[in-house]
């Protein structure tokens, strides 16, 4: 048989901020690695990628088929207009998956 749970109020709120900083440390990891990647396309070192850089990882990662769905990706999510993604951006079409490319 189980055990009554005999947790006060003070460790239920202990082990949320627990939960919260668990959830916080694995979203500076997922960010650092995101950054990681980031970083690999940019090989120019210019703190944006662009259509050359995305096409072949967003084809190989099945998220689009060709480099026009490439392009929709790019114009849907350049804040800026410059035709580069920084990395915020980057973080949106990460973000977004499938509802940015390919319909939805």
């Amino acid at each position: 048989k189980c055990r009554p749970c005999r947790a006060t109020a003070s460790s239920t709120s202990g082990s949320r901020r627990g939960a919260k900083a668990t959830a916080s440390i694995l979203m500076t990891r997922s960010l650092n690695k995101l950054r990681y990647y980031f970083d690999c396309l940019d090989e120019k070192k210019q703190e944006a990628i662009g259509l050359t850089e995305l096409e072949d990882p967003l084809i190989a990662l099945g998220l689009v088929d060709n480099r026009d769905e490439v392009q929709e990706i790019v114009n849907d999510v350049d804040a800026d207009g410059t035709g580069k993604i920084e990395f915020d951006e980057f973080l949106e079409i990460i973000k977004n998956g499938n509802s940015t490319t390919k319909g939805g």
